[in-house]
């Protein structure tokens, strides 16, 4: 029988993340009912909730964020989310993630 120190569920964006993050301190394992490429961080239509462009701002992404959890939402948590997204889309795209993109080339 396998043993490992961290057993993570999902290999998504964010399980991965979580495994990259643990692995330097604790012998990891990621247990997923899909390859990695195909979980749903790969079909999120409704994409991430990260300001990337002039025209969005992290207070309108709070808002939204909060009224989309009916107001249920730990709202400081949710502002920690907003404010740390683009750096995270950004180290996230730096490890290989893709995303789709604008006619510019930007991040949509």
């Amino acid at each position: 029988m396998k043993s490992h120190e961290v057993l993570i569920i999902g290999g998504g964006l964010a399980g991965l993340m979580a495994a990259i993050n643990a692995s330097g301190s604790a012998d990891v394992a990621v247990l997923s009912k899909v390859y990695p490429t195909r979980s749903h961080s790969g079909a999120a239509q409704g994409g991430f909730n990260a300001v990337l462009h002039q025209a969005d701002s992290i207070e309108a992404r709070v808002f939204d964020t909060v009224k989309g959890s009916d107001y249920l939402g730990d709202q400081d948590a949710i502002e920690v989310l907003c404010s740390d997204g683009p750096q995270m889309i950004y180290e996230l795209e730096k490890m290989g993630a893709l995303w789709t993109r604008a006619p510019d080339g930007a991040i949509a």
